[in-house]
């Protein structure tokens, strides 16, 4: 479907570069515990069983912090396939990638393979950049690549970021958040895409609590959450890239249909198998809380109401449903 372009000889109009970090979840409250100073036990890592799941997130092709990113990458993949669009996907290992799909090896940590995908000799006119995300400063290992693909001549940088008031675009921007911020400051066309919660988190964090114990272990206690599937962020991420007129702007917040708390995910949950519906864990609120708190003062209900919000089509019963096997 893809078609091989050393065959072909089609244009590349699209690159797609990422890198596979391997985190679990309770990795990423740790890096969220150290890049804002909060206190954090490690031995989180036994009270809870986690366990560290680089094999299974490795045999993912494009991954930069989490399964979902992945699967995006996938879809977003998938749908550029469809419309004719040849794409050079690059990953850390250059090779595990779509049947059919021309791919280089590329790596954050590794500038020496940032050329890779322009030395193939095909004009690439965008790029989709999933950065490392879970850098304190992803922009120190990105500037070389943009500087690089801007010498290239690429038209338009499509960048994944998050919502949230630290990834604001400006001085005070945190982690992709400079991203964005630089290619703005250097006058660069882009699109930075700013998703809430993935509905995908509910199958990769905490489907070992809802499968051993039925339960949705988590702190946030009320507050209800803009989750959106990765399939609606792909598609809006295939509009950044073939018709970004019709989007509303240019760093869109993409959120789900609708705002569910936890205990509706739950009861939702609980029409497919009985779970109960929601038990927080004293000890576990006790040193982290803080980093979802924004959940329940409302933070993506003010997110959902932003201008510049972009609502996905798939809710979170829907997507359950769609999903359901990966819970029983």
């Amino acid at each position: 479907m893809y078609g091989r372009l050393a065959e072909t000889q089609l244009p590349v109009e699209y690159a797609i570069f990422g890198r596979n970090l391997g985190f679990t979840g309770i990795d990423e409250f740790l890096m969220d515990c150290l890049l804002y100073n909060r206190p954090y036990r490690p031995i989180y890592y036994q009270e809870y069983n986690y366990k560290p799941l680089r094999s299974t997130l490795r045999a993912t092709w494009l991954l930069l912090s989490s399964v979902a990113e992945a699967r995006l990458a996938f879809n977003s993949l998938k749908l550029l396939g469809e419309a004719g669009k040849p794409v050079i996907f690059g990953s850390r290992s250059g090779t595990r990638v779509p049947e059919g799909t021309l791919s280089v090896k590329f790596d954050w940590d590794d500038p020496a393979t940032f050329g890779a995908a322009f030395a193939l000799g095909q004009k690439i006119d965008y790029v989709y950049l999933l950065g490392p995300s879970r850098d304190r400063d992803p922009l120190l290992k990105v500037k070389p690549f943009i500087e690089l693909a801007v010498s290239k001549e690429v038209k338009r940088f499509i960048v994944l970021s998050e919502g949230g008031d630290h990834t604001e675009k400006g001085p005070d921007s945190k982690k992709v958040g400079k991203v964005h911020t630089y290619l703005d400051d250097q006058g660069l066309d882009y699109v930075t895409l700013r998703p809430t919660w993935f509905s995908e988190n509910l199958s990769r964090l905490y489907v070992h609590g809802i499968k051993t114990n039925n339960l949705i272990e988590n702190i946030v206690e009320k507050g209800p959450v803009g989750f959106i599937a990765v399939q609606d962020i792909a598609e809006i991420t295939f509009k950044a890239i073939t018709d970004v007129e019709s989007l509303p702007n240019k760093e869109p917040i993409l959120v789900g249909p609708e705002l569910v708390s936890y205990q509706e995910v739950a009861a939702i949950l609980t029409e497919a198998k009985r779970y109960e519906q929601l038990r927080l864990l004293k000890e576990f609120v006790a040193d982290i809380t803080q980093i979802k708190k924004s959940l329940d003062n409302g933070f993506d209900v003010k997110l959902a109401a932003d201008p510049r919000t972009i609502r996905g089509k798939l809710g979170i019963r829907e997507w359950i449903e769609q999903n359901k096997a990966a819970f029983f």
